[in-house]
Formats: structure tokens, sequence, C-alpha cells
């Protein structure tokens, strides 16, 4: 599992070099490319891991004295996770907070003139608030137990997880929807990887006609335990 981190962050992490970090043993130091591999790495991924599984499990175990692995061993990993890590009632609400749009991304390079900006602002922002909250709320209130999992799987669409992590311990956390003006495919697109906020990427003039919203939803529901949407 460390190593799986590692690789998936590693082209992240490469910025670092240069930097001062603050080692967990020691004192602040300049990343050099030696040390990155050498004393970065192991620091970042290896040891502070270490210290917060030792306190996860001295926390939930009161220090040995409750016998944690028997209580918990009939109950899958995943809902495990859920209920002491996050929190298993998602509601409409709690996922338009988290929401955070961003109008008339990189309008220069698609070559609308700067006129036409406001105008184009206008018409996401009233897609945003007219359009896409009230889908996602109407979501919620269906009966079926298939429809009303949409937020789910709009939750798995942006984030790659099904559920909210606790917001006291994740205040960063969040989704950006960029309405990306160089992005012509009619179907939303997203990229989970940058932690802690994920991004949501709609076609900024495609997303205002009508039948976007159909479009987006059946990318959402293909997406669910999948990574493509064939």
């Amino acid at each position: 599992y460390h190593l799986q981190g590692i690789g998936a962050n590693l082209h992240q992490l490469k910025s670092t070099i240069g930097v001062e970090y603050d080692y967990i043993d020691g004192k602040p130091e300049i990343v050099t490319e030696e040390t990155f591999f050498t004393k970065f790495i192991k620091d970042r991924f290896i040891q502070s891991r270490r210290i917060s599984i030792n306190a996860l499990k001295e926390g939930l175990t009161l220090n040995g004295s409750i016998p944690i692995s028997e209580n918990l061993c009939t109950m899958p990993l995943d809902v495990v996770q859920r209920l002491m890590f996050s929190n298993p009632l998602i509601r409409a609400k709690d996922v338009i907070e988290i929401l955070n749009p961003k109008y008339c991304v990189s309008w220069e390079q698609a070559d609308v003139k700067a006129e036409d900006v406001p105008g184009i602002r206008e018409e996401q922002q009233k897609f945003f608030e007219t359009t896409l909250i009230p889908f996602l709320k109407k979501k919620e209130g269906l009966a079926s137990e298939e429809q009303s999992d949409f937020l789910n799987s709009f939750l798995s669409f942006c984030t790659g997880y099904g559920y909210l992590p606790d917001r006291a311990g994740n205040p960063e956390y969040g989704i950006d929807i960029e309405f990306e003006l160089l992005h012509t495919y009619p179907y939303p697109k997203s990229h989970a990887c940058p932690e802690p906020r994920s991004v949501l990427v709609l076609p900024g003039k495609l997303c205002i006609q009508k039948d976007f919203i159909t479009n987006f939803e059946a990318a959402v529901l293909s997406y669910k335990g999948r990574f493509d949407m064939q």
C-alpha cells in the first residue's frame, strides 16, 4: 500500500525538491534529489503513516482494553471504513456544500472575446444554480432505491469514493466544478487525483444546452464500478 501511494503521488511530490520540509524526527531541511528518495519518501509515506496507524489502534481499542477485532470481524471492511471515517448517509445538501463552481475557465485560450465572457458566465451560473443543484436535490428525493443512489455515483465519478469523508477531519475536502471552454466533448470528465479537492470538468458552452443534463446523468451512472464509459 505504501508503494501504491508513492507511485500515485510521485509526479506531484517531485515539486518538493528544493523546498524546505519539516521531518518528523528532525529539523527542517531542504529536500534535494538525493534526500527525496532516501529520506523524504520514507518520512512522508512510511513514518507518518506508521504513527497514524499506531495512534488509531491505541484510540480504537482504548489502549488494548477493547477487543476491536472481535467486535468488527463480521463487518465488511468498506462498511467499517464508511461508518468510522465518513458520513454513511449522503444528503444532497451535504454534496452541494462541497461544490465550488469556477466559470469561464480557459476563455482566453478558447479564443472567446472578452466582451462575451460576462454573458457566458451568466449562462453557466444559471445552469449551476437552476439546473444542476435542483437536479441533485431531486435525486435525493426519489423513492426508487436505484435512483436515490445517484448521489453515491456522483461522488464516485468526481472523487473516486462513493461517500463523504468526515468534514471535521477533512475541512479542505471538496469538488471544484470547472466550466471549461476548451472542453467541447458533450459529456463531463473528472480528475480525482488532486486531493483534497477533486475536479469536475463541464463543457463550458455545451453544458447550457437542454440535453446536457441527460448526458451528465448517463456519464455518472455508467462510471460506477468501472474506469470507462463504454
